[in-house]
């Protein structure tokens, strides 16, 4: 007696590349997510070696806390930069989207508040006189 041996059908051409660029999507977040890894392992050394500096010298006599200033913001101005370029990008999307909320919610108020007569300012007789002058239609056209 045989036992029927039953493989699974071939993915077609589309399930292969819908795979594949699920891959390479999967590529490009694992790649960035080592990439800010990197550098913010980087700066937490730099930090660390600034507190070694930092206290090394804090029995140091006046000319050499200026050297070792000198020496720290010479080597370390770099770094300040990192968290602002790493964060800039976070807090301007935020105020982007801050915004773009304020402005959908204006937009929805603006759309559902009914103008009462109370909110309008009384016309003037000049604007009294012009809606007078605009012609009416007949009650049976309206």
């Amino acid at each position: 007696m045989a036992v029927p041996i039953q493989t699974p059908p071939q993915p077609s051409y589309s399930e292969k590349a819908l795979r594949q660029m699920e891959h390479e999507r999967q590529l490009f977040e694992d790649e960035k997510f080592t990439s800010w890894g990197i550098i913010w392992t980087l700066f937490a050394f730099k930090m660390g070696t600034i507190g070694i500096i930092l206290y090394m010298m804090r029995n140091a006599t006046g000319d050499q806390k200026t050297e070792a200033t000198a020496y720290l913001v010479s080597t370390s101005a770099i770094w300040i930069f990192v968290p602002i370029v790493a964060l800039s990008g976070f807090v301007m999307w935020r105020l982007r989207l801050r915004n773009a909320r304020k402005k959908a919610q204006q937009l929805r108020q603006s759309e559902f508040s009914a103008i009462h007569a109370r909110d309008l300012a009384p016309l003037t007789e000049e604007e009294k006189m012009r809606l007078r002058q605009i012609p009416q239609l007949p009650v049976d056209e309206r």
